[in-house]
């Protein structure tokens, strides 16, 4: 968003700081792409990277947001509904409320799976999710016109 200017001013400073936490934990698309957003800048815009980089890394780096989300995901299965053994209702079925997938019918199996809500777990289907997947560049076309050049041919 910072890089093209997309909700927000155009910062490539801060569009690189955010790339340089997005690569923390090394996946190669990703540092491929920090790398690109680090030869854009100039001395000076490295410089300010240099000063203003450690105060998010303080904030959002993984040293202190992996604990932050470990926190949420303890909280959010103890405030569950739900057997306390751990059995879960092979007929239940429930909709998402928010994100993506809102409203989109999931099983209770599905729902309560320890990869969502145990943080060792849940890192490990992160890690997985991210060695399996490559950026793919992508083209948005417009829906095709017609253009008349009024030369031979017509078109």
């Amino acid at each position: 968003m910072y890089q093209e200017g997309i909700g927000v001013d155009a910062d490539p400073v801060l569009a690189y700081i955010w790339m340089d936490l997005a690569a923390e934990r090394g996946y190669r698309d990703l540092l491929v792409e920090r790398e690109r957003y680090w030869q854009r800048l100039d001395t000076a815009q490295r410089q300010r990277v240099l000063a203003e980089g450690p105060a998010l890394y303080a904030q959002y780096g993984d040293a202190v947001a992996k604990p932050r989300m470990e926190t949420v995901l303890r909280t959010a299965r103890h405030a569950m509904t739900g057997s306390r053994t751990g059995f879960v209702n092979p007929g239940l079925r429930m909709a998402l409320g928010e994100g993506p997938e809102a409203n989109r019918p999931v099983t209770g199996d599905d729902y309560y799976r320890d990869a969502f809500w145990e943080p060792a777990a849940y890192w490990c289907l992160q890690e997985q999710i991210w060695q399996n997947t490559r950026l793919r560049p992508s083209i948005e076309i417009g829906a095709p016109r017609q253009i008349r050049d009024g030369g031979p041919g017509g078109d």
